[in-house]
């Protein structure tokens, strides 16, 4: 074959090469076009258990954290040992996680971080007008390995507690959790105080630490706590972003706190007319009103940013569904944090509408202590939200019970039921 053939036939091999080069490109970018970009990050699914932490100053205050896909979207839950909270703002857009409890006015934002799938962001929460608390957060998905590998036996029981901020006596209680077989050496339990439970604390022992800690929307606390060789306990408690002090605890299984009826006391006859404050519409009712008048009261005070005022409201509403049509009426003024009537307001709607509280709600004042006692000067003081009164027909005032104990201290609150129901059987069996 000729140079010159050789030439023809190499053209003519390269102009088919290109040539069939050229169709291919043309046809494949426009398919590979046509094909939608997938975003990872927006395909992850969330659904799952996770273990989640805040970062306070003494360690990272732990809890669960649960995520459903459903028909109606993401739902999420916050778990304390045995304690499940649903979460009533749930936002996903496949980047940003939104977790809001609007009834403590908090949140929690967070991103998906890296390689490593681990939710990342802050918890917020804010106490008044400005003022803002703040702690970073993160979660990973859970591993099902239990945290808590040391024996928990030898710490589990009843402890005579002091505080080291109050010179009032509490009880520690401590148990073995049995709300999750993958951690069999977790620990539940909570410390039960004159104004009340600290919550549904979760946790277990790592080296020679026991180590609580409770997230329920507003509370962060953390506990920790060694053992001496005696038994005694030497801990520190940690609350929300700084505050600290410290507690000692002695093992004690028949210690108990004083009476919840016998700390607050009425003073004189009450002028129940005299006694006004404005409805959620900011109608101006007074305690002597006819739909009051005559009828066995449980009036409460409360603030829709305590978590004992909510475990209140649940078993109030059970009283009123429960002796309502015997002449029992239950209300609750409202002590809120703002001070700002159309705020507040709204947050004590949100506080009735979570617990289907059929009952009256008035907002009271600014939740500060001296002021609900300036507001109702027939008690002494008033020493806790929530405190209840419980009123007779005729008006007069015959039991003041002081704090709430949750259904995180188990039999103090199947005992406390048992307490007002007695009293307001005999309330409503007078004529």
């Amino acid at each position: 074959m000729s140079r010159a053939s050789e030439f023809l036939q190499m053209l003519s091999t390269r102009t088919l090469s290109w040539a069939v080069n050229s169709i291919c490109h043309s046809l494949l970018v426009p398919l590979f076009l046509c094909i939608p970009m997938v975003n990872k990050t927006a395909a992850q699914d969330l659904s799952g258990s996770w273990s989640a932490e805040l970062e306070s100053s003494g360690g990272p205050v732990t809890f669960g954290l649960v995520l459903e896909q459903n028909a109606d979207g993401l739902q999420a839950f916050v778990t304390n040992g045995p304690e499940t909270i649903k979460i009533p703002q749930v936002n996903w857009d496949g980047t940003n996680l939104r977790l809001g409890f609007d009834y403590f006015r908090s949140e929690i934002e967070a991103t998906i971080s890296g390689e490593s799938g681990e939710l990342q962001g802050l918890w917020t929460r804010r106490k008044g007008d400005r003022e803002v608390a703040k702690l970073r957060f993160k979660a990973k998905r859970n591993d099902r390995k239990s945290a808590y590998p040391e024996a928990c036996e030898p710490w589990l029981g009843k402890y005579l507690v002091h505080f080291s901020n109050s010179s009032d006596p509490a009880i520690g209680v401590f148990r073995r959790d049995e709300s999750s077989p993958t951690e069999p050496e977790g620990v539940v339990g909570t410390f039960l105080t004159t104004t009340g439970d600290m919550r549904y604390l979760a946790g277990g022992v790592t080296g020679d630490e026991l180590r609580l800690a409770c997230f329920d929307g507003t509370h962060v606390y953390l506990f920790r706590c060694r053992r001496d060789t005696a038994g005694k306990l030497a801990g520190d408690f940690w609350s929300g972003a700084s505050s600290h002090q410290t507690w000692t605890g002695i093992r004690d299984d028949k210690v108990e706190l004083p009476d919840g009826f016998a700390l607050t006391k009425a003073q004189g006859d009450v002028d129940w007319g005299a006694l006004k404050f404005p409805d959620l519409n900011g109608q101006l009712r007074s305690l002597d009103d006819p739909d009051f008048r005559g009828q066995a009261k449980l009036v409460y005070l409360f603030g829709s940013w305590c978590p004992n005022c909510h475990d209140a409201a649940r078993f109030f509403g059970e009283l009123q569904r429960e002796y309502g049509e015997r002449g029992l009426q239950v209300v609750g003024l409202a002590f809120e944090a703002t001070g700002d009537f159309a705020v507040d307001s709204e947050q004590v709607q949100i506080y009735q509408k979570r617990h289907q509280a059929d009952y009256p709600l008035l907002v009271a004042g600014i939740a500060d202590k001296e002021i609900a006692s300036r507001s109702l000067p027939f008690l002494d003081r008033v020493r806790s939200f929530p405190t209840a009164i419980l009123v007779d027909r005729k008006g007069v005032v015959r039991n003041v019970y002081t704090g709430f104990n949750g259904p995180a201290t188990e039999a103090a609150y199947r005992e406390q039921a048992e307490q007002f129901r007695s009293r307001i059987e005999q309330l409503l069996s007078e004529k």
